[in-house]
């Protein structure tokens, strides 16, 4: 089995405080102790710095931190997939002929991944971002709150 963890999952198992904290932290405790592979983008690690060196006040993580937390928890612990330049330039011209716009193009860049690694379901807290783009019956998009 492989699963492949959006942006969102890491930030939210980051967070203490963060709504999807529990379910989140489960679900990466779970896939570790049931040998279950981790696959994220390369393009994630950037994403969550940004994220959790942003968020407002005592929700912020310092930047040594941060650093810290992706390199144990995701470079550490997961296989990572790089994109090419065609692929990237595919999941462009995919968004803009679905006429999404901003941040929606990165939704795009995790399952665009998340297929080339072959990965048996992709986990997001936001799955309606998700079902804007193609993703085949093969793969199950779900949530970790909808795991227990």
């Amino acid at each position: 089995m492989k699963y492949y963890l959006d942006t969102n999952i890491w930030v939210a198992a980051f967070i203490a405080k963060h709504p999807q904290h529990i379910s989140s932290k489960q679900l990466i405790a779970d896939c570790l102790e049931q040998n279950i592979e981790i696959v994220t983008s390369a393009h994630c690690l950037a994403e969550v710095y940004s994220v959790l060196t942003k968020l407002p006040g005592a929700f912020r993580i310092p930047l040594e931190m941060a650093v810290k937390l992706i390199e144990s928890n995701i470079i550490n612990k997961c296989r990572l997939v790089d994109l090419t330049y065609t692929e990237y330039v595919e999941i462009i011209n995919d968004a803009a002929y679905k006429n999404l716009v901003s941040g929606a193009i990165f939704d795009g860049l995790h399952i665009k991944a998340a297929l080339k690694a072959e990965v048996n379901i992709i986990y997001t807290n936001n799955l309606g971002d998700f079902r804007r783009f193609d993703i085949p019956e093969r793969i199950i998009l779900s949530s970790p709150d909808l795991m227990h």
